[in-house]
């Protein structure tokens, strides 16, 4: 009975042990075609069209703190926030649920406010 169970166990760790490990697919995460930048440096937003919230990729040159602005119709920050990039594509989502429906501005710059980029979009209901 013993050498049954032994040589049971020893079959179902060989048999075991022979099977290919699966490891799950990691998906790779691109760009969609409607957020490609072709340029080295610029804001592009997923639709100008926005209710609660939109994402936008911001690609640039050098990793750093970045900050994006949020420009309302008459030229006034409504929003000013500051956020770490790296080098190349980031995706940023942007949330306007407390924005009133109007044009707005986004606007990304440098720390020593050199502007690198603008976009517009318009916040609907």
């Amino acid at each position: 009975m013993k050498k049954s169970i032994v040589i049971l166990f020893l079959s179902l760790f060989v048999f075991t042990s022979c099977l290919n490990e699966i490891e799950p697919e990691i998906p790779i995460v691109g760009i969609k075609d409607d957020l490609k930048i072709s340029e080295s440096v610029g804001l592009k937003l997923e639709t100008p069209f926005v209710t609660e919230s939109v994402k936008l990729n911001v690609k640039i040159e050098t990793a750093g703190i970045y900050i994006i602005k949020i420009i309302d119709i008459s030229n006034r920050t409504i929003s000013k926030e500051e956020i770490q990039l790296k080098e190349g594509n980031n995706i940023v989502t942007i949330n306007t649920t407390i924005l009133p429906s109007s044009a707005y501005r986004l606007s990304l710059s440098t720390k020593s406010n050199v502007i690198l980029g603008i976009t517009d979009f318009n916040k609907i209901q």
